[in-house]
């Protein structure tokens, strides 16, 4: 589980405003603390999506030297949300024609894609057997 630093600090329109000293460029805000929090949650993602190396996560004591006050907050990086910003590459594979119409009914009733639902898939099936 990888994750980075957060500042958070109420700024003067009420909103709370969120960054990250280790990713320049990386800011957003929330109404509130907890729509925040969310938001920093996929702003990370969406930062960090697609690069090969990522930036080196500060200790919590080097971010608090560098602020003027704020919340010094751990946010959890993500790969699902991550997933969704980065490239898609188009790939050939073969499925008994049985699934596929087993795949398009399930996706149909949700709304999803063959590619959308498929990646969700084998994400879900990658989180839950990374222990074997």
């Amino acid at each position: 589980m990888q994750y980075y630093y957060a500042v958070f600090e109420v700024g003067e329109e009420g909103f709370t405003e969120v960054y990250f000293p280790d990713i320049p460029g990386c800011v957003t805000f929330g109404k509130d603390w907890d729509e925040a929090f969310r938001m920093a949650t996929d702003a990370l993602a969406a930062s960090l999506a697609g690069l090969d190396k990522k930036p080196t996560a500060s200790p919590r004591e080097n971010i608090l030297s560098q602020t003027n006050g704020g919340d010094v907050v751990p946010v959890i990086l993500d790969s699902r949300i991550m997933r969704s910003y980065e490239k898609s590459v188009r790939v050939n594979v073969s499925i008994p024609e049985s699934l596929l119409r087993e795949i398009d009914t399930f996706r149909g009733k949700h709304g999803k894609t063959r590619s959308g639902l498929l990646a969700e898939a084998i994400s879900t099936y990658l989180e839950e057997n990374a222990q074997a």
